[in-house]
This record gives structure tokens, sequence and C-alpha cells, in this order.
């Protein structure tokens, strides 16, 4: 009842609200039960998206480079005079990075770049052990000889990368090749068209009625600092019925912010005509890179417009929600929208955190396959809307391909809920007569646990005078460790999360009382990435298991200002059903392949709804913790763990608290099934043999099996460990499959020949994959043609020589796609460095701070 009372009083402070924000019309009426959000028509005109469109002529300036200017990738470094550190064998300098944008190295360097002192190359160290070098911000500092410091040189591969690209001559690309490009400033990303000074390209177009021209204007930013532009006019031109006319001109200063052009073209309305866009020399023409973000020309809307609006919450636990029973009053303006809503009682995240979850919502694939997939973002935009994405979260940088089909893509990591709805409100509000697709990202219950100073004490009944104000995932680790970890300090560290819950629903309740009010057609999908452990297993925050904690997601769809009789649907579904929902709901047929299915037969209340109670759906890619793969299927979550084999099966229906382990009482087959097919991999039973060498004797091992194997390999030991590398970030995984070795097959077809890395100690595991039950009791070892005596016992057989040991044992084993980290790499060569977006990395917990600072 409570919940209720709740639901009523912020539904009666809505109606007689007159709204915060531009939209301040009345609320409509709403329906009773979901309805069509008739999105397959518009009443917004045609859209020329003119950086999309090849253009009719194409004149570009061959150069904008000084006379005698030649792109180079080594620049000196001017270092102090003296070193700012003495130590016994080496010295420390500092100099002033010679490059504009803050880069800042992590355990290695920079992709792409090298120090040199005279004409030796020094190594990169974050601890600055030995003759090396670190680079952090606009600082270089250099470790060197006592003796004295010899001139120092930088090389960096992009610098002169960026410098070549700019200019046609040197890039040897075609002119619509060159113009196409992508500037982020200040954290916000545009795509749009490059015309350094002086260039002009024109398009042939008929103008709609009301027709008006936009762009977003800057210098692109160089990467050195002693090279600059001193600005550059931008023109636009109208040529119809033989006379050209100049409809707008602006100046473009150096500074490095995007400035919107609007120009009024409706005096040539319903014309055929030529349009120009020119770039013209201010002064001199070095570095005049001007660029124009998404220019666009339309009309004035005839009706209706279409919006769909996103909105995606970071580590947001349903279950922490007033709506599904918790005691607490955290969200009364989220409960209130989830009683207009159509929501899915039964929906999971596939991954117990941010990246992998928000590549399956935002294309529709799962987590791996989304890597390099179209954005639903991009889809939209091809068919006429403006798309904007606001987002806060590190990991959702245009760098992991995010940013992909959007005119504006904005992250801010400082950037609380009340920023982000304003900013969400004055992009609807800039484009009241375009389609326009909205993705909105939240970022507030994520750790540090910072709520505003009037939630603070909220839920927090028992305060710990001791707790820090801001503490991250390894400090609170650490307290465990120590045993300064008490049930006083667990509910405070709750009670703060369950205050950011308040605030955030209380911007959320803004910002659905502004999407009410606007007129047009308007579909809002609201779901979360993730939740948060708080020691329900032993564990806390999320990225370490895949408990319901962690991975019971939310997920909703509302029409217009929602429906009377809020619903709530039993089926599964999970984020990779987003897109192909929007997809069938818009009635566009040209779209990419998703993995998800459309949950239109389900929210639209006509027709027979289909049973899916047999659908698995898949959960896993776990950043910390041992590598582990889940399945939800048929009321159940099995959870099958790569490096130990350990099976895990809970009946959620009765032990929804995930207590009771079923998987040795239980035949395993058609969850193992389901596994596989949740996650397009194979999984089968065979053997592992873990392999322990730590003597220096590399020769190869010989394995026979009692059976042929359908599949042999070496799991990946990043698979295996704690704390795997942070490769997505250009963190080097400590060991590779390379570092254990091979294993290849021989022609009888049953004996293997391991052959060993050569690492100074080796841990391993090798798989083999068999159709036929395999005994470890059966397979034999030898080396070099000498028989190697195993010991069998508890079903395992095992091989001992001093400290080196092969231990086999039979399961059931996975074999992974490949990686996210791979995927990146096989895409794009080498992840970019994380620049200045290492602190943000560090204070959130995701990598540690290894460096001193010198």
């Amino acid at each position: 009842m409570p919940g209720v009372m709740t639901w009523l009083v912020v539904g009666v402070w809505w109606a007689c609200s007159g709204g915060s924000g531009p939209f301040k019309g009345p609320i409509p009426q709403r329906p009773a039960v979901f309805e069509d959000p008739r999105l397959r028509t518009t009443g917004a005109s045609q859209v020329h998206q003119l950086w999309r469109l090849p253009a009719a002529r194409y004149t570009i300036a061959k150069t904008t480079l000084p006379e005698g200017f030649t792109p180079r990738s080594r620049f000196p470094v001017q270092m102090a005079s003296r070193p700012i550190r003495k130590r016994r064998s080496t010295h420390i300098w500092h100099g002033t990075s010679p490059f504009s944008t803050q880069i800042r190295g992590r355990i290695g360097p920079p992709p792409g770049m090298k120090v040199f002192v005279g004409d030796a190359e020094i190594p990169y160290s974050s601890n600055l052990t030995g003759r090396s070098w670190r680079i952090q911000d606009d600082k270089l500092a250099v470790s060197w000889s006592t003796e004295g410091l010899e001139p120092v040189r930088v090389s960096f591969d992009r610098a002169q990368e960026v410098l070549i690209r700019r200019d046609l001559q040197s890039s040897g690309l075609e002119p619509r090749a060159f113009v196409e490009h992508e500037v982020t400033l200040d954290g916000r990303t545009r795509p749009g068209l490059l015309l350094p000074a002086p260039s002009t390209v024109s398009w042939e177009l008929q103008l709609p009625e009301g027709a008006r021209f936009e762009a977003w204007t800057t210098i692109a930013p160089l990467p050195l600092r002693n090279l600059a532009s001193d600005g550059a006019y931008a023109r636009l031109l109208i040529e119809a019925g033989g006379t050209t006319t100049e409809a707008g001109s602006r100046f473009v200063g150096p500074e490095e912010v995007f400035e919107r052009w609007q120009v009024d073209l409706s005096r040539w309305a319903g014309q055929s005509v030529t349009l120009h866009l020119q770039t013209e020399v201010y002064g001199s023409r070095d570095f005049d890179h001007l660029f124009l973000g998404g220019p666009a020309v339309w009309g004035a809307s005839s009706g209706e417009v279409r919006r769909i609006v996103v909105v995606g919450l970071d580590t947001t636990r349903p279950d922490h929600f007033s709506f599904f029973g918790y005691p607490r009053p955290t969200t009364p303006e989220l409960d209130a929208v989830l009683a207009t809503a159509t929501v899915f009682d039964h929906a999971w995240t596939p991954a117990p955190r941010t990246r992998p979850s928000f590549r399956s919502a935002t294309t529709g694939r799962n987590p791996l396959d989304a890597v390099g997939a179209k954005n639903i973002g991009a889809v939209f935009q091809e068919h006429g809307f403006v798309t904007s994405g606001i987002v806060a979260n590190v990991h959702l940088q245009p760098r992991f391909g995010f940013s992909d089909g959007f005119d504006d893509w904005w992250f801010d990591g400082q950037s609380d809920a009340e920023s982000q709805v304003d900013r969400a409100l004055a992009f609807l509000d800039r484009y009241p007569e375009r389609d326009a697709y909205l993705f909105l990202h939240l970022m507030d219950p994520h750790l540090l646990y910072r709520p505003a100073s009037r939630h603070e004490q909220l839920f927090v009944t028992d305060p710990d005078p001791t707790l820090p104000d801001n503490f991250n995932r390894w400090q609170v680790y650490q307290w465990a460790r120590r045993g300064a970890l008490d049930e006083r300090r667990k509910a405070h560290i709750m009670g703060l999360y369950d205050a950011e819950l308040r605030g955030m629903s209380e911007q959320l309740g803004r910002l659905f009382d502004q999407l009410d009010r606007m007129p047009g057609r308007t579909l809002v999908v609201l779901h979360t990435d993730h939740g948060e452990e708080f020691w329900e297993h032993g564990g806390f925050e999320h990225n370490h298991t895949l408990y319901d904690d962690v991975t019971r997601g939310l997920l909703a769809f509302r029409v217009g200002p929602g429906q009377a009789q809020g619903r709530r649907i039993e089926a599964p579904a999970t984020l990779a059903d987003i897109g192909p929902t929007l997809f069938e709901l818009a009635d566009l047929t040209e779209v990419p392949e998703t993995d998800g299915r459309s949950l239109v037969p389900l929210l639209l209340p006509d027709g027979e709804a289909p049973d899916w109670s047999d659908r698995p759906i898949g959960i896993g890619h776990l950043r910390y913790g041992h590598e582990r793969w889940g399945v939800m299927h048929q009321g159940h979550k099995y959870v099958l763990h790569t490096g130990s084999g350990h099976e895990e099966l809970y009946d959620l229906s009765a032990d929804p608290a995930e207590s009771r382990n079923l998987a040795l009482s239980t035949d395993l087959d058609p969850w193992r099934r389901a596994l596989a097919a949740a996650h397009h991999m194979e999984v089968g039973s065979g053997l592992r043999i873990r392999v322990e060498l730590f003597t220096k004797d590399r020769r190869p091992f010989q394995i026979k099996l009692p059976a042929a194997p359908t599949q042999i390999g070496v799991i990946d030991p990043e698979a295996t460990v704690e704390q795997p590398a942070n490769q997505a970030w250009g963190e080097p995984p400590k060991n590779t499959v390379e570092d254990i070795g091979t294993l290849e097959l021989g022609e009888d077809g049953v004996t293997l020949t391991y052959t060993p890395g050569e690492g100074a100690s080796l841990r391993g595991i090798l798989y083999v994959l068999s159709d036929q039950p395999l005994d470890p009791a059966q397979v034999s070892l030898s080396r070099e043609g000498q028989g190697l005596a195993t010991m069998n016992t508890r079903g395992l057989a095992v091989w001992r020589s001093g400290t080196d040991a092969i231990k086999i044992e039979p399961g059931t084993i996975p074999i992974p796609p490949p990686s996210e980290a791979a995927r990146i790499r096989a895409l794009q060569g080498e992840t970019e460095d994380a620049g200045s977006e290492r602190a943000l990395l560090i204070e959130l917990g995701y990598i540690k701070d290894d460096d001193e600072e010198p």
C-alpha cells in the first residue's frame, strides 16, 4: 500500500506541475493500455544530411601546410636544465610534452610512442626504473644516468598521421573520403565535413518548405602545441535560376569549441538549387582545417514528428526500487513512471558490467558480436533522425564504437543526473520539427557513492563516522581483508547507494514530466546495464559474479504519457531485444542483423502472445573474478566456470537468493546445450590437462588419448586468473596462449604433442573435447618415447617430477569465442591511448594506479 500511495502523490504532483523545463503544455490523457507508438510514419520533412551525401563537385585545397613544412613523427622535447630528483644510479628530469592533447601512459606506453635520449631509445616504465620514461598529461619524465642528459626526442606516429590525414595531397585520399571526418572537443564527438580553406563542396538539392541549414563549426584541433590556425571563413551560397546568392557566412575562430550555425533558406523553398559550402582563408592559410559538424538541410514539419528516447541506468539494481517491493522509498518518481509503463519482470542484462551490456542495448547483438556492429542510432540516422548520445561512463567512449551513427555524442565522466537530464531536454527542445533519437545514460548509482547532501543521510540509520567521503572498490576489499568492514559500515555504504537511487529518481521524474508534455509521438525505453552486490554472496559492487544481484535487469517501454493500466510481463527478455523491437515498431525493413527478439508481440495487447518459456538468455563477460559463463533457461540459472569446470544450477523460483546449487543432483545436459546456444560457443565433455612447469626442462610431452578428440587447444590463461589484464584499455596480459605452448594432434588421430612455452614458470590448461567419454586413467603420458607414470586418484590422473606436474581431469568445457579485445584489435589495430580518461578509470576502480609521482 505505501507504494500505491507514493504513486498517487507523485502522480498528483506531476499533474499539477507546470513542468520544469522547455515543454509547458498539458499532459494528455493516458490510454488504458500500451498503444502502438505510430512510428511508421512521420510529419517531419525530408532531411538532406550533407556529410552523408555524395557531392556534385569537390574543390579542395591541396595543402594548408606552411611552405617547407614536412609532417614528421619525431619531435624535440625541452627538458629542465636540472633533474628534479636525484637517485643513486639515475636522476629524473621533467620536460613539457610537445603534444596539445593530454596523453598518459598506463602499464605500457601510448601505442606508437617512443622516446630517444641522444640516439638511444629508452624503454617505458610507469615507475621510472633504470633508464626509462613515462608521460602524464603534459609532462614527460625521463630517468637517465647521473652524468647528464643528452637531447631528448619523442616519436609519436599518431601526430604525423593526423597532419598527413588533414592534407589532401599528402593523404592520398579521394576528395569525398578526405572531407568525411570526425572531431572531438571537450568530450563531444561530431561527424561532419573537413573543408580546409580554401575549399568548395556543392550539392544539387530540392529544398523543402521552410528550409533551413544547420552545422556546428570549429577549427579541427592540431596534435602539436606550436601549430595553430588564425581562423577561416565559412560561407553558404545558393545557386538558383542562374543567380548565385550568399545565404549566410561566419568567421570561425581558432578556439576549440563547436558553434551552431543556422541559415534560413525558406526563400528558395520548393526549388531545385545548387548549394555551395565554401571555406576561405583569413590572413594565413596555415592549418586552416575548418570543420562543419553534421551539416544538414531540413524543412518545417507538416504533422507530428517521432521521438525515440532510450534511457540507460548504470549500476541500478531493480530490487532496490520501491516498485519491486523494496521497503525503502528509494524511487517514488520512477515507481510512477513504471506504473504507467509495460515492464518486463524477467529481464536480464548480458553481463554484470557496463560495456558488454550497453553493446547489446545499443546494437541488438550479443556483446561479442556487437563489436563493430551497426548501432541502433545509426539505423535511425539513416532514416533522417537527428541523433544524440549523452553519456557519463568512461566505457561508453567513441573509441569503442558507441558514437557511430550519432550527430552528437557527449561524454562527461563527471556529469550527474541533473546535468544529464538538462542536456537531454535541451537537445529535444533544439529540434522540435525533426524526428529525434536520443540515448541518455545516467551514472549516479555507480561508485563513488556521492549522493546530494539532501539525500546523504536519508537511508543511513547508524552512520559510520570513520567512513571516508570518497572510496572505490579496491579500498572496500582492503577493509574486508583487514577486518575493518563491519556490518555498520556495510549498512552505511548501502544507504549511500540507495540515496543515489533517490536522487536519480528525482531527476528522471523531471525528465518524464517533460517527455509527457512534448508534442508529437514519443516512445521511451528504460533499461539498466547491471546491478550491484552488497555482500549477499560475500562480495561487493559488480563485475565479479553472475548472481541476480548484478544481472537482473530493468526493461520497460512507455508510449507518450504512459498507459493508465501499467502492465507487467513474465516472458524472459534481455537488452539485445531493444534493437529488433524498435526496428519493428518503426517498420524499418533494411536493418542490420540482430540476436535479440522483437518484443512487439508481447507489448501490443492484440493477438496471441508467443510462448518464450524455453528461451535461453546468455550472461557472462566478467572483468573481475575467474571467467564463467551463464544462461537463464526455464526458470533456472546455469553457470559454467572456464578454468575449474565448476558448475552451478539454481532454481530461481524456489531459490531466488541462489543459495542452493543443484548441479550435483541434476542432469545438466539441457542447460549445457542452452548455454552453448545462448553464447554461440562450443560446450562439451572432455579433459582439462593442467600443466605446472617450474624447471627449465621444456621438452615436448606426448599425450595418448583413449578416443579421438573433436577439438583440442589451450585455454587462454587470462580466463583462469582473478584479475585479468584490462586489454581493451591497452594493458598487456601477464601470460598468453603462446606462453603456455602449443598442442597438436598426430597422424594417428589420438596422440597429442604438447610443446611448452619458454617462460621461467608456467601454469596453464590444455583442453580436449570428444564425443566419447574420456577416462583420465586411460590417458598415457610420455616424453621422447619414455613413458611417464601417473597416479590415478579421485578420477584424476597426475604426473609429478619434482616441482613439475601434469593433472588430467574430466569435466564440462566451454570454448569461448574470440574476446572483445581480440575483436577490437582485428577491427582497429592497436587500441588508442586512454589519455586523460585514466584518472577516471583509477577513481572508479577500473585500473589501479601503479605510478609513483617522481
